[in-house]
């Protein structure tokens, strides 16, 4: 009886053991189906670098000229909104005037307005000098106007109370916060970590909108990889 209780034990220990086995096998399963799959909250939660590549430095160098202008608050671009999407970037800027989103400071008050870059001779608003690039923004018309259409008060919307909060988070952002910093000159856009927004890099696009995107601050600092539209 004593040598079959033994043997029982050392049964059990192997069954113990086999499934401990099983279950930190299943849990790297599951890790490694998260790495692969795009669409999960984890990708973003665990990745510590950019999902993907920042062209500035070769395609889109045009796009750091628009970063350094005082009326830009921040700008999305990459290579799904220039090839797959709508076929150009899109810059939030500010500009004195009326609006329903906006920051003020010692008395100056800049608001929240939106144009769209097609290449290096269209990086500023304009009704009808935006020359686009066809090897960039295919499908694009060769000149014509850069400025806000019926999509204005979709993103924008109507009204002037001057709301100093905005919900970006179809840009992957959340809610941000408008301040004014130069005096008063530039606009700039905090989210609810801290990051003050600079630019948003596009890196995969689903059903015609943004799905993942890598979010750098105003001095080009890499912040989070952000994963919406599932």
């Amino acid at each position: 009886r004593q040598v079959a209780l033994e043997a029982l034990c050392v049964v059990c220990k192997s069954l113990r053991k086999a499934m401990a086995l099983r279950t930190i096998s299943a849990v790297l399963l599951a890790v490694a189906s998260a790495i692969r799959n795009p669409e999960l909250d984890t990708l973003s939660e665990a990745r510590e670098g950019p999902h993907c590549d920042d062209e500035l430095s070769n395609r889109y160098s045009f796009m750091n000229e628009v970063g350094k202008m005082d009326s830009t608050v921040f700008y999305i671009y990459g290579k799904p909104m220039a090839e797959q999407m709508k076929n150009q970037f899109f810059v939030f800027s500010s500009e004195p005037g009326k609006g329903k989103y906006g920051a003020k400071l010692d008395g100056k008050k800049r608001y929240l307005n939106y144009y769209v870059v097609k290449g290096q001779n269209c990086i500023t608003p304009t009704k009808k000098d935006c020359v686009a690039d066809p090897a960039l923004f295919p499908k694009q018309s060769a000149k014509g106007s850069n400025l806000p259409g019926a999509g204005w008060y979709a993103i924008i919307g109507m009204g002037s109370g001057m709301y100093d909060t905005y919900d970006a988070s179809a840009y992957g952002l959340g809610s941000i916060s408008f301040s004014l910093t130069k005096e008063g000159e530039k606009m700039v856009a905090t989210t609810s970590s801290g990051c003050v927004v600079g630019r948003v890099n596009v890196c995969e696009e689903k059903n015609g909108s943004p799905s993942i995107m890598d979010v750098y601050d105003q001095d080009g600092v890499f912040c989070s990889s952000q994963t919406v539209g599932k």
